[in-house]
Protein backbone atom coordinates (compact mmCIF):
# COMPACT_ATOMS: atom_id res chain seq x y z
CA UNK A 1 0.00 0.00 0.00
CA UNK A 2 2.95 2.35 1.04
CA UNK A 3 4.63 1.68 -2.20
CA UNK A 4 1.42 2.36 -4.62
CA UNK A 5 0.62 5.04 -2.39
CA UNK A 6 3.94 6.59 -3.43
CA UNK A 7 3.58 5.92 -7.35
CA UNK A 8 0.20 7.66 -7.26
CA UNK A 9 2.20 10.78 -5.39
CA UNK A 10 5.21 10.53 -8.24
CA UNK A 11 2.89 10.28 -11.39
CA UNK A 12 0.35 12.86 -9.70
CA UNK A 13 3.91 15.57 -9.16
CA UNK A 14 5.08 14.79 -12.61
CA UNK A 15 2.18 15.33 -14.35
CA UNK A 16 1.31 18.57 -12.40
CA UNK A 17 5.32 19.45 -13.36
CA UNK A 18 4.20 19.45 -17.27
CA UNK A 19 7.08 16.68 -17.75
CA UNK A 20 5.71 13.34 -17.72
CA UNK A 21 5.60 12.20 -21.94
CA UNK A 22 2.81 11.67 -24.36
CA UNK A 23 2.20 7.94 -24.71
CA UNK A 24 5.27 6.71 -26.78
CA UNK A 25 6.61 10.18 -27.18
CA UNK A 26 10.49 9.87 -28.85
CA UNK A 27 13.54 11.68 -28.37
CA UNK A 28 16.20 11.10 -31.07
CA UNK A 29 19.54 11.94 -29.97
CA UNK A 30 21.88 11.73 -32.83
CA UNK A 31 26.12 12.24 -32.82
CA UNK A 32 29.12 10.38 -34.76
CA UNK A 33 31.03 7.64 -32.75
CA UNK A 34 32.38 9.45 -29.37
CA UNK A 35 32.94 6.95 -26.98
CA UNK A 36 33.10 6.78 -23.94
CA UNK A 37 30.18 9.59 -24.55
CA UNK A 38 28.17 8.08 -27.33
CA UNK A 39 29.33 4.99 -28.47
CA UNK A 40 27.81 1.47 -30.14
CA UNK A 41 23.56 1.94 -30.59
CA UNK A 42 21.96 -0.87 -28.65
CA UNK A 43 24.50 -1.88 -27.42
CA UNK A 44 25.66 -3.03 -23.88
CA UNK A 45 27.23 0.09 -23.16
CA UNK A 46 25.91 2.85 -25.60
CA UNK A 47 27.82 5.68 -23.99
CA UNK A 48 27.22 7.16 -20.92
CA UNK A 49 25.37 10.44 -22.30
CA UNK A 50 23.25 8.01 -23.80
CA UNK A 51 22.90 5.96 -20.30
CA UNK A 52 22.17 9.57 -18.73
CA UNK A 53 19.52 10.45 -21.13
CA UNK A 54 17.78 6.88 -20.52
CA UNK A 55 17.91 7.19 -17.08
CA UNK A 56 16.41 10.61 -16.79
CA UNK A 57 13.41 10.15 -19.79
CA UNK A 58 12.55 7.12 -19.76
CA UNK A 59 10.80 7.04 -16.28
CA UNK A 60 8.79 9.98 -17.19
CA UNK A 61 7.26 7.85 -20.05
CA UNK A 62 10.06 8.70 -22.87
CA UNK A 63 11.60 6.95 -25.08
CA UNK A 64 15.38 7.32 -26.53
CA UNK A 65 16.25 6.43 -29.52
CA UNK A 66 19.96 6.88 -30.35
CA UNK A 67 21.21 7.22 -33.52
CA UNK A 68 24.82 7.73 -35.72
CA UNK A 69 25.12 9.90 -37.85
CA UNK A 70 28.31 11.99 -39.07
CA UNK A 71 29.14 15.04 -37.26
CA UNK A 72 28.14 17.27 -39.94
CA UNK A 73 24.44 15.37 -40.53
CA UNK A 74 24.12 15.26 -36.74
CA UNK A 75 24.52 19.12 -36.42
CA UNK A 76 22.16 19.64 -39.61
CA UNK A 77 19.30 17.46 -39.02
CA UNK A 78 18.82 18.66 -35.43
CA UNK A 79 18.77 22.11 -36.36
CA UNK A 80 16.12 21.17 -38.74
CA UNK A 81 14.23 19.27 -36.07
CA UNK A 82 14.55 16.01 -37.80
CA UNK A 83 16.42 14.60 -34.62
CA UNK A 84 15.86 16.12 -31.29
CA UNK A 85 19.20 16.97 -29.63
CA UNK A 86 22.66 16.63 -30.58
CA UNK A 87 25.06 14.93 -28.29
CA UNK A 88 28.21 16.65 -26.94
CA UNK A 89 27.71 19.70 -29.00
CA UNK A 90 28.63 23.17 -27.98
CA UNK A 91 26.58 26.48 -28.51
CA UNK A 92 29.52 27.39 -30.98
CA UNK A 93 28.35 24.17 -33.33
CA UNK A 94 24.66 24.85 -33.09
CA UNK A 95 24.07 28.58 -32.31
CA UNK A 96 20.44 28.86 -32.95
CA UNK A 97 20.18 25.13 -29.76
CA UNK A 98 17.95 25.00 -27.05
CA UNK A 99 20.42 24.03 -24.26
CA UNK A 100 20.49 22.92 -20.76
CA UNK A 101 21.92 24.58 -17.73
CA UNK A 102 23.80 21.20 -17.01
CA UNK A 103 26.76 20.15 -18.87
CA UNK A 104 27.18 16.27 -19.64
CA UNK A 105 30.94 16.70 -19.16
CA UNK A 106 33.84 19.14 -20.08
CA UNK A 107 36.46 17.82 -23.10
CA UNK A 108 40.13 18.46 -23.40
CA UNK A 109 41.22 18.54 -27.34
CA UNK A 110 44.83 17.14 -28.19
CA UNK A 111 47.34 16.00 -30.48
CA UNK A 112 47.99 12.21 -30.78
CA UNK A 113 50.68 11.17 -32.29
CA UNK A 114 52.55 7.43 -32.98
CA UNK A 115 55.04 6.54 -30.23
CA UNK A 116 57.84 6.31 -33.12
CA UNK A 117 57.53 10.06 -33.87
CA UNK A 118 60.86 11.58 -32.54
CA UNK A 119 58.84 15.25 -33.01
CA UNK A 120 56.77 16.27 -29.96
CA UNK A 121 54.41 18.50 -31.75
CA UNK A 122 53.28 21.11 -29.34
CA UNK A 123 53.55 24.26 -31.82
CA UNK A 124 52.72 25.53 -35.12
CA UNK A 125 56.12 24.89 -36.73
CA UNK A 126 55.97 21.57 -35.39
CA UNK A 127 52.93 20.89 -37.20
CA UNK A 128 53.31 22.20 -40.36
CA UNK A 129 55.21 19.20 -42.26
CA UNK A 130 52.65 16.52 -40.60
CA UNK A 131 50.09 14.78 -42.15
CA UNK A 132 46.91 15.55 -40.18
CA UNK A 133 43.69 14.29 -39.46
CA UNK A 134 40.27 16.35 -37.79
CA UNK A 135 36.97 15.07 -37.98
CA UNK A 136 34.81 17.35 -40.13
CA UNK A 137 32.52 19.73 -38.71
CA UNK A 138 34.56 19.60 -35.68
CA UNK A 139 35.96 23.29 -33.81
CA UNK A 140 39.43 23.12 -32.78
CA UNK A 141 39.90 27.65 -32.99
CA UNK A 142 40.92 29.50 -30.31
CA UNK A 143 44.52 27.83 -29.74
CA UNK A 144 47.21 28.42 -32.10
CA UNK A 145 47.85 24.68 -33.78
CA UNK A 146 43.51 24.73 -33.99
CA UNK A 147 43.63 28.10 -35.92
CA UNK A 148 46.07 27.07 -38.50
CA UNK A 149 44.73 23.18 -38.74
CA UNK A 150 41.66 24.70 -39.34
CA UNK A 151 42.68 27.28 -41.56
CA UNK A 152 44.65 24.86 -43.63
CA UNK A 153 42.37 22.07 -44.53
CA UNK A 154 42.80 20.77 -47.90
CA UNK A 155 46.46 21.53 -48.07
CA UNK A 156 47.48 18.63 -48.96
CA UNK A 157 48.84 17.53 -45.32
CA UNK A 158 45.55 18.98 -43.31
CA UNK A 159 42.81 16.21 -43.83
CA UNK A 160 39.06 16.56 -42.58
CA UNK A 161 37.33 13.13 -42.34
CA UNK A 162 33.55 12.56 -42.34
CA UNK A 163 32.19 9.73 -40.55
CA UNK A 164 29.72 7.73 -38.34
CA UNK A 165 32.38 5.96 -36.58
CA UNK A 166 33.60 9.79 -35.54
CA UNK A 167 37.46 9.35 -34.01
CA UNK A 168 37.70 5.82 -34.41
CA UNK A 169 37.89 6.47 -37.97
CA UNK A 170 41.21 8.90 -36.98
CA UNK A 171 42.86 6.75 -34.64
CA UNK A 172 42.63 3.65 -37.36
CA UNK A 173 44.09 5.39 -40.11
CA UNK A 174 46.96 6.76 -37.62
CA UNK A 175 47.93 3.23 -36.71
CA UNK A 176 48.59 2.40 -40.27
CA UNK A 177 50.81 5.18 -40.81
CA UNK A 178 48.82 6.90 -43.38
CA UNK A 179 48.56 9.79 -40.91
CA UNK A 180 51.19 11.47 -38.43
CA UNK A 181 48.76 13.63 -35.82
CA UNK A 182 45.43 13.47 -35.75
CA UNK A 183 43.20 16.20 -32.96
CA UNK A 184 40.48 15.03 -31.53
CA UNK A 185 39.09 14.81 -27.61
CA UNK A 186 41.75 13.39 -24.53
CA UNK A 187 39.44 10.85 -23.20
CA UNK A 188 38.06 9.94 -26.91
CA UNK A 189 41.36 8.77 -27.97
CA UNK A 190 42.73 7.17 -24.83
CA UNK A 191 39.40 5.00 -24.90
CA UNK A 192 39.57 4.64 -29.38
CA UNK A 193 43.20 3.62 -28.90
CA UNK A 194 42.08 0.44 -26.94
CA UNK A 195 39.90 -0.84 -29.37
CA UNK A 196 42.45 -0.31 -32.45
CA UNK A 197 46.00 -1.14 -30.72
CA UNK A 198 47.57 -0.95 -27.36
CA UNK A 199 47.82 2.74 -25.58
CA UNK A 200 51.40 2.21 -25.23
CA UNK A 201 51.51 2.57 -29.10
CA UNK A 202 50.76 6.21 -29.29
CA UNK A 203 51.51 9.13 -27.34
CA UNK A 204 50.32 12.97 -26.54
CA UNK A 205 51.47 15.93 -28.38
CA UNK A 206 50.52 18.95 -26.99
CA UNK A 207 47.06 20.16 -25.39
CA UNK A 208 44.71 22.84 -27.28
CA UNK A 209 41.93 23.51 -25.14
CA UNK A 210 41.03 22.27 -21.59
CA UNK A 211 37.54 21.94 -19.69
CA UNK A 212 35.23 22.91 -22.68
CA UNK A 213 32.03 22.07 -21.42
CA UNK A 214 29.65 20.04 -23.71
CA UNK A 215 25.66 19.70 -23.57
CA UNK A 216 22.64 17.78 -25.15
CA UNK A 217 21.76 20.38 -27.78
CA UNK A 218 18.40 20.72 -28.44
CA UNK A 219 16.60 21.77 -31.52
CA UNK A 220 15.78 25.01 -32.40
CA UNK A 221 13.05 23.97 -34.59
CA UNK A 222 11.23 21.91 -31.66
CA UNK A 223 8.58 23.73 -30.00
CA UNK A 224 9.38 21.16 -27.04
CA UNK A 225 12.91 21.87 -26.76
CA UNK A 226 13.15 23.84 -23.57
CA UNK A 227 10.91 21.29 -22.44
CA UNK A 228 13.30 18.87 -22.70
CA UNK A 229 16.08 20.74 -21.59
CA UNK A 230 14.21 22.15 -18.19
CA UNK A 231 13.76 17.84 -17.61
CA UNK A 232 17.23 17.50 -17.63
CA UNK A 233 18.58 19.85 -15.60
CA UNK A 234 16.15 18.82 -13.08
CA UNK A 235 17.00 14.81 -13.57
CA UNK A 236 20.39 14.66 -14.07
CA UNK A 237 20.97 16.65 -10.30
CA UNK A 238 18.37 13.69 -8.80
CA UNK A 239 20.58 11.26 -10.61
CA UNK A 240 23.81 13.20 -9.01
CA UNK A 241 22.10 12.89 -5.39
CA UNK A 242 21.16 9.50 -5.32
CA UNK A 243 24.39 8.29 -6.52
CA UNK A 244 22.98 6.51 -9.86
CA UNK A 245 25.23 9.15 -12.10
CA UNK A 246 28.42 7.86 -10.44
CA UNK A 247 27.30 4.00 -10.92
CA UNK A 248 26.53 5.00 -14.75
CA UNK A 249 30.09 6.49 -15.17
CA UNK A 250 31.56 3.44 -13.33
CA UNK A 251 30.73 1.48 -16.47
CA UNK A 252 32.92 3.28 -18.24
CA UNK A 253 35.74 3.85 -16.13
CA UNK A 254 35.47 7.49 -15.35
CA UNK A 255 34.11 10.16 -12.37
CA UNK A 256 31.80 12.76 -12.15
CA UNK A 257 32.64 15.90 -13.80
CA UNK A 258 31.42 18.24 -11.18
Amino acid sequence: MKRLFFNLFLCTAVILNGSFAVAGEKIILAADDWCPYNCTPNSARPGYAVEIAKAIYEPLGYHIDYVQASWPEALDKVNKGVYTAAIGSEPDELPSGVFPKETIGYVNNIVLQRKEDVTIVNSVEAIKDKRVGIMKGYDFTGDPIGDYVVSHVGNGLIREYESEDGALTLVKILKNNELDVVIDERTVLKYLSFQVSRISDFKEGTQLSSNLPIYLGFSPNNPKSKKYAKIFDEGIKRLRKSGELELILLRYGLDDWK
